[in-house]
């Protein structure tokens, strides 16, 4: 009774921190509502997506987590009388601990499934539906929820009852879900004494104002830039969607005048297209100053911030045990040792800064020693320069992809890849006209596995971003729930009578996309908790995303991506000039990540030294261009300063890394295929075997889908790797694959 007082206390209080009053309801919806917009049915059923309403849904949302704290607070009160009753009935210790393993985590389980799925449909309905979710109603809702979830990490009797679990006696899976609740349960600060959880939490609460002001600081400066465009000249070759971006009066593109700021991609491709180099040189400088103390606005500048939140993360850390943030943040990563990642990134950054010298100094040969390149003549250039060496022209090549022949070339790919098939369904209740729905079967069993939504074309209802969205998440412990997904997009619509036309980077987030999709698709794991996407280690969470876009620079798989829309001709481009393209000026590209991962590690091996001088001696390791006084990075570096990636930015060249090392074991029987070439052209590669340790053949792609998609998050990705590769990751594939080495 005293723990449901005091939830009713909490759930009804002004949370001031995060500025927000969430009144839960007194009475759960009706049958009717929750049936209608269930989100958690089996796979058969699907959400009804034209009943939904602001009310209803927040309405459900607010039962479920009264639903979710109530019974969690009451396996915690039974669970020390409900091991007690166990131990007694059972002789053997070893069934004991699955007993009282499957009484605690079943429970859990279920309440999981419906909570979480149920704040999936809300964020979803965010990213899609803004008139439905509301930014100010979904925050409110979504950040108490937040707080609900923390509930699961508070148990303490429940977590000593753990403690004393024999893990050995547990499977697999069930050690993860286990060791995923322990660890996030220690780093909510469960084995702090009362006054360390004090100074935990007020820690923790002026780390998340400081992100937030970090943030809010760096979206004001970001915004306060604009550069007037009043003669489009200076623009000959840019594509029609920057000019419509860049245009003031959306009426009349053509009319200016037009306005550049620093917001991805408008600046980036700006930054490629603009003829006038003075104007990249304003724009580029106009970037690094935003945020710092070079700012015009003293009040946006970010530097003080900053280095409040390095203070922050290094007490949270200490407080916690940990030696520094890096230390913590290294708990939920696949590299395993610090040491170890130092390593393998100095070993990259060494040939990629050798690549990049080559690079800029060809860059320079390119324009005939006009002027000195410059960091902010790089994207124009190398753009021309690709255009000249093979035939790359965003604009003209987007004429050769259509939406529908992407698609069917990414369904055929991994039909071929993962034994799957595709299934489109018709007359699906959902959100808007465009939206189409498929399930994903076995191809032999015919066996539904999961099903996702295709929301392809931008409108004034979405978040401008691609991305993957689970919906419901995959479990079969309490009954079977399959994986339900939402891929996406934001491309144009078609128009004069032409299909869906998309640009070869287009083509590449598609198949970006998709990955992750897949990786949430083809799960088989019991408990939500490691399913799909969940518990994946951070620097492994994008390896199937980077694994699927390797095979866009297949002759064979490029050939079926690109037909004109029109005549059905097909780009004339060789093989080697695919690969080639992939890598063009990859040094420099490469030593900018490297970049931005050292410095998120050095910002958070300590607390000293300054961001400032953090950044100055790093930045000749990775750059052949003059430092200037407005290169402040960590002043607008908002994966590290607002984001979650403190201390893991090197995730995204990891996942890449990894990915190159997947693919190349397609690669290296297909080189040793006596019909190589063929097996190139018709993508037959995704057939091939290679030789398994005992000497077996065993198919390279079904090993795939059994170890990285099956998994999910219930095998750690160093030993997922291992089974799939026999050994740990290598960097030299990513080396080859980007001609760095």
């Amino acid at each position: 009774m005293k723990h449901l007082l005091q939830l009713r206390h909490n759930l009804l209080k002004v949370h001031s921190r995060s500025g927000y009053i969430v009144l839960l309801p007194e009475l759960p919806p009706t049958t009717e509502t929750f049936n209608k917009i269930n989100i958690t049915a089996a796979h058969d059923k699907l959400p009804q997506f034209s009943h939904m309403t602001t009310e209803k849904c927040v309405t459900l949302m607010g039962q479920k987590i009264i639903e979710y704290e109530t019974q969690l607070l009451a396996i915690e009160d039974k669970i020390p009388q409900e091991q007690e009753i166990i131990a007694s009935e059972e002789k053997s210790k070893a069934k004991a601990g699955l007993k009282v393993f499957s009484k605690i985590f079943d429970s859990i389980e279920k309440l999981n499934t419906e909570f979480d799925n149920t704040w999936a449909l809300l964020r979803h309905l965010y990213f899609t539906s803004k008139n439905t979710m509301p930014p100010n109603i979904f925050f409110g809702i979504h950040n108490r929820a937040k707080q609900a979830r923390y509930t699961k990490f508070a148990l303490k009797n429940v977590y000593d009852t753990c403690k004393s679990l024999d893990a050995t006696q547990l499977s697999e899976e069930q050690q993860r879900v286990l060791s995923k609740f322990m660890l996030e349960s220690k780093l909510a600060g469960i084995e702090l004494s009362v006054d360390q959880k004090d100074k935990l939490e007020e820690c923790s609460h002026m780390l998340y104002h400081k992100q937030r002001l970090f943030q809010l600081k760096l979206d004001a400066a970001l915004k306060a830039y604009n550069m007037p465009i009043h003669d489009l000249n200076i623009l000959p070759d840019a594509p029609p969607q920057l000019i419509y971006d860049m245009s003031v009066d959306k009426r009349d593109v053509t009319q200016g005048p037009w306005v550049v700021n620093l917001q991805d991609p408008l600046k980036s491709q700006f930054l490629e297209y603009c003829t006038d180099r003075d104007r990249r040189r304003q724009m580029w400088h106009a970037e690094e100053k935003a945020a710092s103390n070079l700012e015009s606005r003293k009040e946006l500048n970010t530097s003080v911030v900053l280095e409040d939140i390095r203070q922050y993360r290094h007490i949270k850390a200490q407080l916690l045990g940990y030696e520094n943030y890096l230390h913590l943040s290294m708990e939920t990563k696949m590299v395993g040792s610090l040491q170890h990642l130092e390593h393998v990134l100095e070993e990259i950054r060494i040939r990629a800064r050798l690549a990049q010298d080559n690079e800029v100094e060809n860059l320079q040969n390119f324009i005939e020693n006009k002027h000195p390149i410059q960091i902010w003549d790089v994207p124009f250039y190398s753009r021309l320069q690709k255009k000249q060496l093979y035939g790359y022209d965003e604009a003209e090549w987007s004429n050769y992809f259509t939406l529908d022949t992407v698609l069917n070339t990414l369904f055929s790919l991994t039909s071929q890849l993962f034994d799957i098939q595709f299934e489109e369904k018709k007359e699906i209740d959902v959100w808007n006209k465009h939206v189409r729905y498929f399930n994903v079967l076995d191809k032999q069993s015919k066996v539904p596995l999961a099903g996702f939504y295709l929301d392809p074309f931008r409108n004034s209802q979405k978040l401008g971003m691609n991305q993957v969205l689970s919906l419901r998440t995959g479990s079969r412990i309490n009954q079977v729930i399959t994986p339900l997904s939402t891929l996406i997009l934001n491309l144009s619509e078609p128009k004069y009578g032409k299909p869906c036309l998309v640009t070869f980077k287009q083509v590449e987030d598609v198949f970006y996309q998709f990955g992750s999709l897949l990786q949430r698709s083809l799960t088989s794991t019991h408990y939500s908790d490691v399913s799909g996407a969940n518990n994946i280690e951070w620097d492994s969470v994008h390896v199937m995303s980077h694994f699927l876009t390797h095979w866009i620079y297949e002759e064979g798989v490029f050939n079926q991506l690109n037909a004109h829309f029109a005549t059905g001709d097909k780009l004339n481009i060789s093989g080697a000039d695919l690969k080639r393209l992939r890598a063009h000026n990859a040094g420099i590209e490469v030593c900018a990540e490297l970049f931005k991962a050292n410095l998120d590690l050095q910002l958070h091996n300590g607390v000293k030294p300054f961001w400032m001088d953090i950044s100055r001696e790093l930045y000749p390791l990775h750059f052949g261009f003059p430092i200037e006084k407005y290169s402040n990075l960590p002043c607008r570096f908002v994966e590290v300063g607002s984001g979650d990636l403190a201390g893991g930015y090197y995730s995204f060249l990891w996942s890449r890394l990894v990915a190159a090392d997947i693919y190349s074991a397609f690669k290296e029987e297909e080189e040793a295929s006596t019909n190589q070439a063929e097996a190139v052209n018709q993508a037959v590669s995704v057939n091939q075997t290679v030789k398994s340790e005992d000497g077996g053949e065993v198919n390279v792609a079904a090993r795939l889908r059994d170890t990285f998609l099956t998994f999910g998050g219930s095998c750690h990705s160093s030993e997922v790797f291992r089974r799939f590769r026999g050994r740990d990751p290598c960097y030299k594939p990513f080396l080859d694959v980007y001609q760095l080495d």
